[in-house]
């Protein structure tokens, strides 16, 4: 199946500026791309979502600017994180087929899933069904024998989480008590695929389920599969279903039922968060039996974990490492489904990226309502050209204390983000000018609001494991 950018520009605008954005799409449409480029610049700058989407297709299709992948994509990243659900599906395309950005099939379905979420029909329809297809398709290639477990929740805790990918930023489907047995469908060092007992529950609307004598079907082609009962957070899209696809229905509330997970939806959970068994026993097979009617129980009696809600917004404000000592730094995570990074303490400043929810980072800093903060898998910056060098090993710095900025200038508005050391290595993007934007993985910083991150009370052994799992 063919997948499309969504090359077909907003022709409303989604702010308050509807006259000048009515002109932008006029110039537009005659082919004068040059005059919508500086309209939509000028109302992409004050803050109309519609317009920086909208750059985004002049900079990918080159009308009336050069052809620049990057400037389109930094422009889907400003209309995604403002809730365009077309930018959110072009970011997963870009993602999905490696044009431009890091090719991840998991980036690819959580921003498919995110565009679902608002309507978007292509993604949820055609997007999600061919990336979780594949999802599927690669996690069955990777069955090893079955391997049985428990739950080994981390130290002084009594829940691990469950995710609807191998990573932390996917969302999470659930939390399953310490001690609960398991099938581990395939594992590594790091992640395990597996089958929790009454396996795995969603959420779907009554409105796209008949129910006849012969049981219950989907009537619907890509109907969203939910975490919980709804269509707000926490309730994320997991996955999806075909037309005429069967549904067994365990529970309901309002207008929405719960069924077994459609094939597509696998559970993850991080593999030292097990504890395996040479084979399967009577105590095992004593504890499965149990624990598969306790869950369908807890499930009727209290669809949407309330446990699991409280453990996403906790937010406390002191913290030590396991050991005891004060790290130079506060562990967290991203509480909500996107969260900006950007150069400075205020809205206006340059974005640098976007992380999904769960994402772990480090709090460098905090003035007034924004964090200073790390991440794991570093940031874009601008390096000026003579400070950079390349050999048969890659990019590097070539001189000391070199300022990474935020944009390729010096004026006040490109905030210093770090400074790199001699022989520092970084990644190449692109080059403007006498500058070059690179990947920087450390001594590089950003600013996010403090809102959408949830601080942890101490650097626990799991957020540790997260952040290296992160950089990997």
């Amino acid at each position: 199946m063919k997948l499309l950018f969504t090359l077909i520009i907003f022709t409303l605008s989604l702010s308050s500026s509807a006259d000048d954005f009515s002109d932008a799409v006029a110039n537009y449409v005659d082919g004068n791309y040059e005059t919508a480029y500086q309209l939509w610049q000028s109302l992409a700058e004050a803050g109309d979502a519609g317009a920086m989407f909208n750059l985004g297709i002049l900079f990918w299709e080159g009308k009336g600017v050069p052809r620049d992948r990057n400037s389109a994509i930094d422009w889907w990243q400003q209309a995604a994180a403002r809730n365009v659900s077309a930018a959110q599906y072009n970011l997963s395309l870009v993602h999905y087929l490696g044009e431009g950005a890091e090719q991840s099939l998991d980036q690819a379905i959580a921003l498919a899933r995110l565009a679902a979420e608002q309507g978007h029909d292509y993604a949820s329809k055609r997007m999600l069904p061919v990336l979780e297809d594949k999802l599927s398709r690669e996690a069955l290639t990777q069955i090893d024998e079955i391997r049985f477990a428990y739950i080994d929740a981390a130290k002084d805790e009594e829940l691990a989480t469950i995710y609807a990918g191998s990573n932390t930023a996917a969302p999470i489907l659930g939390l399953l008590q310490a001690e609960t047995p398991i099938r581990a469908i395939s594992n590594d060092s790091l992640w395990s695929r597996i089958e929790p007992p009454g396996g795995i529950l969603v959420w779907v609307s009554s409105r796209y389920v008949d129910i006849n004598d012969e049981g219950a079907t989907i009537n619907g082609t890509g109907v969203r599969a939910r975490i919980a009962p709804g269509t707000d957070q926490p309730s994320s899209v997991v996955g999806t279903f075909e037309a005429g696809d069967r549904v067994e229905i365990v529970g309901s509330r309002d207008d929405w039922k719960q069924v077994r997970a459609p094939k597509s939806v696998s559970a993850w959970i991080p593999t030292r968060n097990l504890m395996f068994i040479e084979s399967k026993d009577e105590k095992w097979q004593q504890r499965w039996d149990e624990s598969f009617n306790e869950r369908l129980a807890a499930y009727a009696e209290q669809p949407i974990n309330e446990k699991l809600i409280s453990s996403i917004n906790i937010t406390t404000t002191k913290q030590i490492t396991d050991n005891g000592n004060t790290p130079p730094f506060r562990a967290a995570i991203v509480q909500t489904k996107i969260a900006e990074v950007l150069g400075m303490h205020n809205k206006n400043s340059p974005l640098l990226k976007l992380l999904t929810m769960g994402t772990p980072i480090r709090v460098i800093d905090e003035k007034d309502l924004w964090a200073k903060i790390e991440v794991p898998t570093g940031l874009y910056v601008w390096i000026f050209g003579e400070y950079l060098s390349e050999d048969n090993n890659g990019w590097y710095i070539n001189t000391d204390y070199v300022r990474a900025r935020s944009e390729p200038s010096t004026e006040s508005t490109s905030s210093v983000l770090g400074v790199l050391e001699k022989d520092a290595k970084v990644i190449f993007i692109s080059r403007q000018g006498e500058w070059i934007r690179v990947k920087a993985r450390e001594s590089v910083f950003g600013w996010t609001p403090i809102e959408q991150i949830t601080i942890l009370e101490r650097v626990t052994s799991e957020w540790k494991k997260s952040w290296s799992e992160a950089q990997l």
